[in-house]
């Protein structure tokens, strides 16, 4: 189990940035864990971005009654285009969560708006050094150093609703999805990992990845396009009105009993005869894509890894959704859920749970690389 405790640090400036923030590009969520010296701040912003006329941003800041977090109005705008991020582009402007691009290719408005939101938390002002980390699926991963470039660009000079930032970036990172857990899994279990072949399976909201890793060293990491998002595709072909916004949470809580409560939610007749043929109509629908889907998964894990894997690390969300069938299909090989990690309640307000091991892996592991790199005198992070 993984612990964090914050304490007071005397640190020196030199190449100390004054933000440290570690994002998750998830496709049901962007997740973000982001700190300062002595305080950690951690927030969770829809997936949803779209590129706007900044005439309608104008009218949008003119027009608004009241004022929402900055989480729920967060735009930037850059090299003379400009987003609407996360719930703005999600109520306003009809954004969507972009499952078929790649991550990527959204990474930068994603990184600035969490950047701009985290920095009004802290009070930070509009010129501030930063480090950012983020994890992409495997198959962008070569993408990594093209978003390192990009991001340093848009953030020496990018608009937000309280005006011009101009920040410097002074460390970046990227891991492949999975891959900071397996980080955590190495540093905990060095010994033992130099003896085996391990496979670390993500499976997430819009991704299903693999990383292989032979007696201490990562030899081969994939992904596929197998994440949740397959299992609800193939429920909404089987049903009618359904909206994968609203499908998601609904199947996630209903479970594998398929309990009726979260599917009575979905529910759109008001004749209650109908009501009871709508909601079987639902749980059948939802039984067989969740076979269906698992074959697909299962076929294509048995492609990919290797017949000598010694231990199996299953991590993401979906791996929880889909425990029963993971238990029987690695029946023959230890299985180490979410590589042992435990995320710490004051972080996971929004109750991620699991959904956030990769992303907090990925800061605690920054976090110390990058305050270590700055002089510390005084250790900022005890991990047990």
């Amino acid at each position: 189990m993984l612990d964090i405790r914050y304490i007071n640090v005397k640190m020196s400036r030199k190449s100390l940035p004054d933000l440290i923030i570690a994002i998750d590009f998830g496709g049901s969520a962007t997740k973000i864990l982001a700190s300062t010296s002595t305080d950690v701040y951690a927030l969770c912003m829809e997936p949803e971005v779209i590129e706007v006329d900044k005439q309608l941003l104008d009218d949008y800041e003119s027009t608004k009654l009241g004022q929402a977090d900055e989480k729920n109005r967060a735009w930037v705008g850059y090299d003379n285009l400009y987003y609407a991020v996360g719930y703005l582009a999600q109520y306003k402007f009809a954004g969507t969560p972009g499952l078929s691009e790649l991550k990527y290719e959204r990474a930068i408005p994603k990184a600035l708006a969490a950047v701009w939101v985290a920095a009004r938390h802290f009070s930070l002002g509009r010129k501030f050094n930063v480090a950012i980390a983020c994890v992409l699926p495997p198959g962008e991963y070569a993408d990594a150093a093209s978003v390192e470039t990009l991001l340093r660009e848009a953030l020496a000079s990018y608009e937000t609703p309280t005006g011009q930032l101009a920040l410097r970036l002074t460390h970046f990172n990227c891991k492949p999805e999975g891959g900071a857990t397996y980080m955590m899994i190495a540093k905990n279990q060095r010994d033992e990992l130099l003896q085996k072949v391990v496979a670390v399976i993500m499976v997430g909201y819009r991704n299903a990845s693999i990383l292989i890793s032979n007696r201490g060293e990562v030899g081969s990491f994939l992904s596929s396009d197998l994440g949740f998002i397959q299992l609800v595709s193939a429920v909404m072909q089987k049903t009618s009105g359904q909206t994968a916004e609203l499908l998601t949470p609904s199947i996630f809580e209903a479970g594998e009993k398929l309990e009726s409560k979260p599917l009575f939610r979905l529910i759109r007749s008001t004749n209650e005869q109908r009501q009871s043929e709508e909601l079987e109509q639902i749980r059948k629908a939802v039984a067989s894509s969740r076979k269906e889907y698992f074959l697909k998964l299962s076929n294509w894990m048995k492609e990919h890894l290797p017949r000598e894997v010694d231990e199996v690390v299953l991590c993401g969300g979906t791996v929880d959704y889909l425990a029963t069938e993971f238990k029987s299909h690695f029946q023959w090989t230890p299985i180490q859920w979410h590589g042992g990690v435990t995320v710490p309640t004051e972080l996971d307000e929004l109750g991620f749970g699991n959904r956030l091991v990769d992303v907090y892996c990925l800061f605690v592991y920054f976090r110390k690389s990058v305050l270590k790199m700055s002089d510390l005198t005084e250790t900022a992070l005890s991990i047990s």
